[in-house]
């Protein structure tokens, strides 16, 4: 598969990345992470303990999407293989990756505390392209529908947010954020925490995840609002499409500033006219350093 030539620079710099791995039972997760390129491949280093690399085992196929500070995105539909590396090889390269995005070396001890090699071991993935679509992000977005009433809904309760650690990282644990979430059952609405909310309305870099026919994570930039304390998101015709046959999706809202900040919010989708979709939150993640 040919990468777009326009696009394909984006995959040899050093720039966040999206990616999108695959649940048992048919979710979408999205996280930001590192990443390198070799030949036609891209490769990603996270921990073995970790859901991510979890997911990537049982179900070895994931969607990346990489972007720039000047908007432009490549989205790459991949199949997976585990690199076989010894623990020493391993942590050589988790120790590379840390030095490309952060300049320090090793990743234990200069990127994130020693005694983290206590409990987790890095693993490499490599991603062969299968698909690709690019684009640029647009930045004139329509009002969101309903914002004068949609207060008129109550909010969920208070509860205990699971933030990530390590950006190789996953749910690392509670943490106490005052109006945060927490792991629920997919039928139960969990509330947004307050420290994260902008990030859906200001000038985050947001994509959606859902599911294409074949099963297979789309994910792409999408406009988005809080409608009260839902979030609202206004995907192309290909997504929406997407949702009317699987409404779960995923949404991955980061801060341009600071790419250890975001919010990853899996929910189930509901029309809202005029092109847009509300949210219903079913699960939130927060925040990673990040490979």
């Amino acid at each position: 598969m040919r990468i777009p030539a326009s696009h394909a620079d984006l995959l040899d710099r050093p720039l966040p990345a999206a990616l999108t791995t695959h649940f048992g039972r048919g979710r979408l997760q999205s996280s930001v992470v590192w990443f390198w390129r070799e030949g036609d491949d891209v490769c990603f280093t996270t921990m073995t303990e970790f859901v991510k690399a979890r997911n990537l085992r049982e179900r070895p196929h994931a969607t990346l999407l990489v972007w720039d500070a000047d908007g432009r995105w490549l989205e790459l539909r991949c199949g997976v293989t585990e690199v076989v590396q010894t623990p020493a090889e391993a942590l050589a390269t988790c120790d590379d990756a840390g030095f490309r995005y952060c300049g320090v070396r090793p990743y234990f001890g200069a990127v994130v505390p020693a005694d983290w090699a206590e409990k987790e071991h890095p693993v490499t993935f490599r991603f062969t392209p299968e698909a690709a679509s690019s684009g640029t992000l647009a930045h004139d977005e329509p009002a969101a529908p309903g914002r004068a009433t949609a207060h008129d809904e109550p909010e969920p309760p208070a509860a205990t947010a699971r933030a990530t650690r390590a950006g190789l990282g996953d749910a690392a644990g509670p943490l106490p954020l005052d109006t945060a979430a927490t792991a629920a059952a997919d039928h139960r609405e969990v509330p947004l925490p307050a420290s994260h909310r902008a990030l859906l309305e200001g000038p985050a870099v947001p994509l959606l995840a859902t599911r294409d026919p074949a099963g297979h994570a789309r994910v792409q930039p999408v406009a988005t609002s809080l409608v009260g304390h839902r979030p609202a998101v206004r995907p192309g015709d290909e997504q929406a499409e997407d949702l009317r046959r699987d409404p779960r999706a995923t949404l991955l809202a980061v801060d341009p500033r600071d790419t250890a900040r975001w919010i990853e919010v899996r929910a189930d989708a509901a029309p809202a006219g005029d092109g847009w979709w509300r949210l219903v939150p079913r699960h939130v993640v927060v925040d990673a350093i990040h490979p």
